[in-house]
Protein backbone atom coordinates (compact mmCIF):
# COMPACT_ATOMS: atom_id res chain seq x y z
CA UNK A 1 0.00 0.00 0.00
CA UNK A 2 2.93 2.47 0.98
CA UNK A 3 4.62 1.70 -2.19
CA UNK A 4 1.44 2.75 -4.61
CA UNK A 5 0.89 5.34 -2.42
CA UNK A 6 4.71 6.55 -2.94
CA UNK A 7 4.46 6.02 -6.37
CA UNK A 8 1.05 7.89 -7.19
CA UNK A 9 2.53 10.70 -4.70
CA UNK A 10 5.56 10.96 -7.60
CA UNK A 11 3.81 10.58 -10.78
CA UNK A 12 2.12 13.69 -9.23
CA UNK A 13 5.41 15.88 -8.05
CA UNK A 14 6.82 15.18 -11.21
CA UNK A 15 4.02 16.15 -13.59
CA UNK A 16 3.13 13.19 -15.00
CA UNK A 17 -0.59 13.29 -14.32
CA UNK A 18 -2.20 14.76 -11.54
CA UNK A 19 -3.27 12.86 -8.99
CA UNK A 20 -6.37 14.63 -6.85
CA UNK A 21 -6.16 14.27 -2.84
CA UNK A 22 -9.48 12.04 -2.85
CA UNK A 23 -7.46 9.38 -5.05
CA UNK A 24 -5.20 8.25 -2.18
CA UNK A 25 -7.21 6.77 0.64
CA UNK A 26 -9.03 5.01 -2.29
CA UNK A 27 -5.82 3.57 -3.65
CA UNK A 28 -4.81 2.53 -0.14
CA UNK A 29 -8.46 0.65 0.12
CA UNK A 30 -8.07 -1.03 -3.57
CA UNK A 31 -4.79 -2.21 -2.09
CA UNK A 32 -6.27 -3.51 0.82
CA UNK A 33 -9.23 -5.41 -1.09
CA UNK A 34 -6.49 -7.21 -3.13
CA UNK A 35 -5.20 -8.31 0.03
CA UNK A 36 -7.95 -9.90 1.12
CA UNK A 37 -9.00 -11.20 -2.13
CA UNK A 38 -6.25 -12.58 -2.49
CA UNK A 39 -5.21 -13.70 1.22
CA UNK A 40 -9.48 -15.64 1.14
CA UNK A 41 -6.54 -18.26 -1.50
CA UNK A 42 -3.63 -18.19 0.09
CA UNK A 43 -2.33 -17.14 3.70
CA UNK A 44 -4.24 -15.01 6.37
CA UNK A 45 -5.40 -11.67 6.09
CA UNK A 46 -7.71 -11.03 8.59
CA UNK A 47 -6.18 -8.19 10.23
CA UNK A 48 -6.77 -6.08 7.17
CA UNK A 49 -10.23 -6.19 7.80
CA UNK A 50 -9.45 -3.83 10.54
CA UNK A 51 -6.67 -1.42 8.22
CA UNK A 52 -9.61 -1.25 5.90
CA UNK A 53 -11.89 0.17 8.62
CA UNK A 54 -9.09 2.41 9.89
CA UNK A 55 -8.89 3.92 6.26
CA UNK A 56 -12.77 4.15 5.60
CA UNK A 57 -13.57 7.07 7.50
CA UNK A 58 -10.86 9.47 5.36
CA UNK A 59 -11.80 7.80 2.25
CA UNK A 60 -15.50 9.19 2.74
CA UNK A 61 -13.95 12.33 4.07
CA UNK A 62 -11.65 12.81 0.54
CA UNK A 63 -14.76 11.86 -1.29
CA UNK A 64 -15.60 14.89 -0.69
CA UNK A 65 -13.42 17.18 -1.96
CA UNK A 66 -13.99 18.14 -5.22
CA UNK A 67 -12.00 21.44 -4.67
CA UNK A 68 -8.47 21.86 -5.61
CA UNK A 69 -7.14 22.95 -2.06
CA UNK A 70 -5.38 26.35 -3.34
CA UNK A 71 -5.71 29.54 -3.09
CA UNK A 72 -4.75 30.31 0.83
CA UNK A 73 -6.74 30.65 3.45
CA UNK A 74 -8.89 33.22 5.81
CA UNK A 75 -11.24 35.54 5.40
CA UNK A 76 -11.07 37.13 1.52
CA UNK A 77 -14.00 40.79 0.92
CA UNK A 78 -14.10 41.48 -2.93
CA UNK A 79 -15.58 44.30 -4.23
CA UNK A 80 -15.02 45.37 -7.86
CA UNK A 81 -15.64 48.56 -9.25
CA UNK A 82 -16.14 47.90 -12.98
CA UNK A 83 -17.35 44.73 -15.02
CA UNK A 84 -13.33 44.16 -16.06
CA UNK A 85 -12.61 44.05 -12.06
CA UNK A 86 -14.42 40.89 -11.72
CA UNK A 87 -12.57 38.39 -12.04
CA UNK A 88 -13.54 35.14 -13.71
CA UNK A 89 -12.17 33.06 -10.93
CA UNK A 90 -11.62 33.23 -7.22
CA UNK A 91 -10.15 30.65 -4.92
CA UNK A 92 -9.54 29.87 -1.48
CA UNK A 93 -8.12 26.14 0.09
CA UNK A 94 -10.15 27.46 3.49
CA UNK A 95 -11.84 30.67 5.05
CA UNK A 96 -14.76 32.49 3.45
CA UNK A 97 -14.63 34.27 0.02
CA UNK A 98 -17.50 37.30 0.04
CA UNK A 99 -17.93 39.37 -3.28
CA UNK A 100 -19.97 42.46 -3.42
CA UNK A 101 -20.96 42.97 -6.72
CA UNK A 102 -23.21 46.62 -5.92
CA UNK A 103 -20.70 49.25 -7.47
CA UNK A 104 -20.14 47.41 -10.50
CA UNK A 105 -21.54 49.41 -13.65
CA UNK A 106 -23.43 46.69 -15.21
CA UNK A 107 -23.66 46.11 -18.96
CA UNK A 108 -25.17 44.06 -21.88
CA UNK A 109 -22.80 41.73 -21.94
CA UNK A 110 -22.76 38.42 -19.63
CA UNK A 111 -20.06 38.38 -17.04
CA UNK A 112 -19.22 34.96 -15.64
CA UNK A 113 -17.57 34.20 -12.23
CA UNK A 114 -16.56 30.80 -10.79
CA UNK A 115 -16.01 30.77 -6.67
CA UNK A 116 -14.57 27.64 -4.99
CA UNK A 117 -13.09 26.69 -1.87
CA UNK A 118 -12.49 23.37 -0.15
CA UNK A 119 -14.29 24.32 3.72
CA UNK A 120 -15.70 27.57 4.39
CA UNK A 121 -17.77 30.01 3.21
CA UNK A 122 -18.59 31.51 -0.03
CA UNK A 123 -21.19 34.73 0.08
CA UNK A 124 -22.33 36.64 -3.28
CA UNK A 125 -23.95 39.81 -2.97
CA UNK A 126 -25.61 40.63 -6.45
CA UNK A 127 -27.92 44.08 -7.44
CA UNK A 128 -31.56 43.54 -7.53
CA UNK A 129 -31.18 44.43 -11.53
CA UNK A 130 -28.65 41.70 -12.74
CA UNK A 131 -30.66 37.98 -13.49
CA UNK A 132 -28.32 35.23 -11.99
CA UNK A 133 -27.52 31.92 -13.78
CA UNK A 134 -26.38 29.71 -10.76
CA UNK A 135 -25.01 26.64 -10.74
CA UNK A 136 -23.77 25.61 -6.93
CA UNK A 137 -22.32 22.48 -5.26
CA UNK A 138 -21.57 21.81 -1.81
CA UNK A 139 -19.74 18.37 -0.94
CA UNK A 140 -21.06 18.56 2.09
CA UNK A 141 -23.02 21.50 3.87
CA UNK A 142 -26.07 23.56 2.55
CA UNK A 143 -26.87 26.05 -0.68
CA UNK A 144 -29.12 29.35 -0.30
CA UNK A 145 -29.55 30.92 -3.68
CA UNK A 146 -31.84 33.65 -2.99
CA UNK A 147 -35.34 31.69 -1.75
CA UNK A 148 -34.29 28.25 -2.66
CA UNK A 149 -32.09 26.06 0.22
CA UNK A 150 -30.63 22.66 -0.54
CA UNK A 151 -28.66 20.64 2.22
CA UNK A 152 -27.10 17.77 2.65
CA UNK A 153 -24.36 15.20 1.10
CA UNK A 154 -23.52 16.09 -2.61
CA UNK A 155 -26.04 18.86 -2.88
CA UNK A 156 -26.14 20.31 -6.44
CA UNK A 157 -28.12 23.39 -6.95
CA UNK A 158 -29.10 24.93 -10.84
CA UNK A 159 -31.67 27.76 -10.88
CA UNK A 160 -31.83 31.00 -13.03
CA UNK A 161 -33.58 34.78 -11.14
CA UNK A 162 -34.68 37.22 -13.32
CA UNK A 163 -34.11 40.06 -10.59
CA UNK A 164 -36.06 43.07 -11.24
CA UNK A 165 -34.99 44.02 -14.72
CA UNK A 166 -36.58 40.94 -17.74
CA UNK A 167 -33.64 41.46 -20.32
CA UNK A 168 -31.22 43.07 -18.25
CA UNK A 169 -27.40 41.98 -17.61
CA UNK A 170 -26.66 38.48 -16.80
CA UNK A 171 -24.25 37.31 -14.54
CA UNK A 172 -23.38 33.90 -14.73
CA UNK A 173 -22.23 32.19 -11.23
CA UNK A 174 -20.48 28.77 -10.99
CA UNK A 175 -20.04 28.07 -7.45
CA UNK A 176 -18.11 25.05 -5.60
CA UNK A 177 -17.05 24.29 -1.59
CA UNK A 178 -16.14 20.56 -0.60
CA UNK A 179 -17.32 21.49 2.97
CA UNK A 180 -19.38 24.54 3.85
CA UNK A 181 -21.82 26.59 2.43
CA UNK A 182 -22.58 28.98 -0.47
CA UNK A 183 -25.12 32.10 -0.36
CA UNK A 184 -25.99 33.91 -3.04
CA UNK A 185 -28.38 37.47 -2.17
CA UNK A 186 -29.40 40.58 -2.81
CA UNK A 187 -28.71 43.44 -1.21
CA UNK A 188 -32.51 43.47 0.86
CA UNK A 189 -31.64 39.61 2.22
CA UNK A 190 -28.74 40.97 3.87
CA UNK A 191 -29.38 39.64 7.38
CA UNK A 192 -29.03 35.79 5.92
CA UNK A 193 -25.29 36.42 5.89
CA UNK A 194 -22.19 37.58 7.30
CA UNK A 195 -22.32 41.53 6.63
CA UNK A 196 -21.24 43.28 4.18
CA UNK A 197 -19.69 47.27 4.96
CA UNK A 198 -22.32 49.84 3.70
CA UNK A 199 -21.76 51.31 0.45
CA UNK A 200 -19.40 54.67 0.51
CA UNK A 201 -21.56 57.94 -0.33
CA UNK A 202 -21.77 58.85 -4.04
CA UNK A 203 -19.86 61.68 -5.38
CA UNK A 204 -22.09 64.31 -5.46
CA UNK A 205 -25.11 63.25 -3.19
CA UNK A 206 -26.33 65.72 -0.86
CA UNK A 207 -26.57 65.38 3.04
CA UNK A 208 -30.23 64.82 4.01
CA UNK A 209 -31.45 66.95 7.33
Amino acid sequence: MLVVLGVAAAVDNVGAYHVPVRAYPALALLVVGAGLLVGAFWGRSRLLILLGLAILPFAFAASLVRVPIKGGTGDRLYTPQSVQGIRSEYRLAAGQIRLDLRQVPWGSEPVGVRLSTAAGNIEVLVPPQVTVNFRGHAGAGEIDFFDQVRNGIDVTLQSVDQGTAQGGPRLDLNADVSVGRISVVRPGQLGRVGDFPPLPPQPGAAASG
